[in-house]
């Protein structure tokens, strides 16, 4: 049943301020005890962790203000529209903004209204390297406005539903981190490489390829049969499906490629050094590597391999505005060879996992598509009724 409830433009129910940076060559005012927020620490619903911090004197020096526990904060610049309800006092950067509401509006449903518009955040993002949106899209922003009580109803039916698809989601990161022991307890760190066996630089074993982007000027090139990832697509070790997909002409027009199912993709621009394997043939652009393995090298192996070298791509990723790191920072890479049967062992292991892992992202898509049914409802439709 539709119902008729006011709307209310956002900026006379809120009010909004934005952050800053300390001065990166002042090195008093980093690591203090003012945990300092910026787009990267949005990961969750919830913001209860900062990768920075400040000190007293870079909060007085600075352009950042702190936000207090249990207000919204949102990213306007990068990641679009990403919202998080502050756990603690947080101080933020200038790519965030926080959102102090009125006693017209209860903060958990705002939370829930701004998180169902990322998409329109994402529409009028604009920018020529990284998008970003104005004040006024957000302040000119109607969101309906039942009474207090019904919407503090609404979001707790909310509530309810994301905590089902976070215990969902829990499980899946139970499966990831078993899949990282089985990795450590059969070889042994990467690094170090303890059991001693013999070395080898990974450009010496593997074939790598680039991707690329077709013109966005050319409306035939877009929306056809072919898959086409992007870093955003990277968000999980499955790849099953991609948001875009381009035509066979804007394929044979661009520098594009085709990573056949069952390979390796990888991220070597924004989200440096995060993996998949496609589970279908999919075409690439241009801050994905696709990743051919050799005979001596099981694809479980090589996987997991990479994934623990986060820390070393993170190191070497450089970039003004965004990371990135060079094609030599994955082809230099000394990777042990153990016996193929022992990495055949292992992928026998990953199968096992997979195979209970692939069980629980089955709950959890069902427990996504409930929250994002109710999500849709909750503003269009009586959902207390």
């Amino acid at each position: 049943m539709i119902i008729t409830q006011t709307t209310c433009p956002l900026r006379d129910c809120i009010s909004l301020y934005g952050g800053g940076t300390p001065s990166k060559d002042k090195p008093e005012y980093w690591d203090g005890d003012i945990p300092w927020a910026s787009v990267k620490d949005l990961k969750s619903a919830s913001l209860n962790l900062t990768e920075d911090s400040i000190s007293a004197l870079g909060l007085t020096n600075s352009a950042s203000k702190i936000v207090k526990a249990g207000s919204i904060v949102i990213a306007t610049r990068m990641a679009v529209g990403r919202v998080a309800i502050t756990e603690c006092d947080v101080a933020i950067n200038q790519d965030l903004k926080a959102i102090v509401c009125s006693d017209k509006v209860h903060v958990k449903y705002l939370f829930y209204f701004l998180f169902s518009q990322e998409n329109n955040f994402n529409k009028v993002a604009s920018g020529a390297t990284v998008k970003g949106i104005k004040i006024n899209h957000i302040m000119d922003m109607k969101i309906p406005l039942p009474p207090l009580p019904e919407q503090q109803k609404i979001a707790a039916i909310l509530d309810a539903a994301d905590q089902l698809r976070q215990k969902d989601q829990q499980l899946i990161d139970k499966y990831n981190t078993l899949s990282q022991s089985l990795f450590l307890d059969m070889f042994g760190d990467s690094v170090s490489n303890p059991m001693g066996w013999d070395t080898d630089k990974l450009g010496n074993l593997i074939t790598l390829f680039g991707g690329g982007t077709p013109s966005k000027d050319r409306e035939e090139y877009w929306n056809g049969g072919v898959p086409w990832a992007t870093v955003k697509d990277i968000k999980s070790p499955r790849l099953l499906k991609t948001q875009d997909s381009i035509s066979e002409l804007g394929f044979a027009n661009s520098s594009s490629k085709i990573v056949k199912a069952g390979s390796i993709i990888i991220a070597t621009r924004m989200a440096v050094g995060r993996l998949a394997i496609p589970e279908i043939d999919v075409a690439i652009n241009q801050d994905l590597k696709g990743i051919v393995c050799p005979c001596e090298l099981i694809r479980e192996y090589l996987f997991y391999f990479l994934l623990n070298q986060e820390k070393y791509f993170k190191k070497s990723s450089s970039g003004a505005t965004v990371k990135g790191i060079k094609i030599n920072h994955i082809t230099d890479l000394k990777i042990p060879t153990p016996p193929i049967d022992l990495q055949r062992k292992f992928s026998n292991g990953i199968d096992i996992i997979e195979t209970q892992k692939q069980q629980a992202h089955a709950s959890l898509q069902k427990s996504e598509d409930l929250f994002n049914s109710l999500l849709q409802r909750a503003f269009k439709t009586d959902l207390t009724g």
